[in-house]
């Protein structure tokens, strides 16, 4: 399809190389191109049970398209439910998720949309309904959107341990977690209203401990 089509829905991909720049004769366009994604030196499946390079945007395409499938399919997410109420604003959402998460790159600015490269990780952490962010050597913040259903129960335990330590909201789209030990392992539960408890997240607080 041509990616001077005029649709908001369409995600235009081009190729970047193993050296992380586009490669030369890929398609380029400030309007007309979203996204980089790499298409050199990838792999995918062969017969008898190999693998074989496989390159060129055909390969870049199919990068951004399965990390759409990965975010609708994330669980703690509002994206499915907004799938079946809401589909082309679900559509759009994720397209834009994708667009904030790239990983900037010399080569695409100026030249496409994003300028930047397709960056996974950084688009799962954008469609979780919790951020979670280190604001201090010893502190722990866990932000939501709003509106959230409460009561949100929160505890957490250091990796290992059979106690918890728990905290109930009531309203509000923060909290704090204090007094964490550097250098240690934390297991962190969330409990929606009469919902099952889930466990989110694993963290390791390095502050103070020669990694960060």
């Amino acid at each position: 399809m041509p990616t001077t089509c005029i649709s908001e829905y369409l995600l235009a991909t081009t190729n970047v190389t193993d050296q992380n720049v586009k490669k030369v004769n890929a398609g380029y366009g400030k309007t007309s191109i979203d996204i980089g994604a790499y298409g050199e030196s990838t792999y995918s499946t062969y017969i008898n049970n190999s693998y074989r390079f496989f390159g060129g945007t055909s390969a870049a395409a199919p990068q951004v398209t399965g990390t759409v499938g990965l975010l609708y399919s994330l669980p703690c997410s509002h994206l499915d439910e907004l799938a079946l109420t809401e589909p082309a604003k679900a559509a759009l959402e994720v397209k834009s998720i994708i667009m904030q998460s790239v990983k900037s790159n010399a080569s695409l600015n100026g030249i496409t949309v994003s300028g930047g490269v397709l960056n996974v990780f950084n688009a799962i952490n954008k469609t979780s309904p919790i951020q979670i962010q280190s604001i201090a050597t010893d502190q722990l913040e866990c932000s939501w959107r709003e509106p959230a259903i409460y009561p949100i129960q929160f505890r957490y335990r250091k990796l290992g341990q059979t106690l918890w330590k728990d905290t109930i909201i009531y309203q509000g789209n923060a909290i704090i977690f204090t007094k964490l030990e550097s250098c240690t392992d934390y297991e962190l539960q969330i409990k929606i209203y009469a919902r099952d408890m889930l466990s989110i997240f694993r963290y390791q607080n390095r502050q103070k401990c020669g990694l960060l």
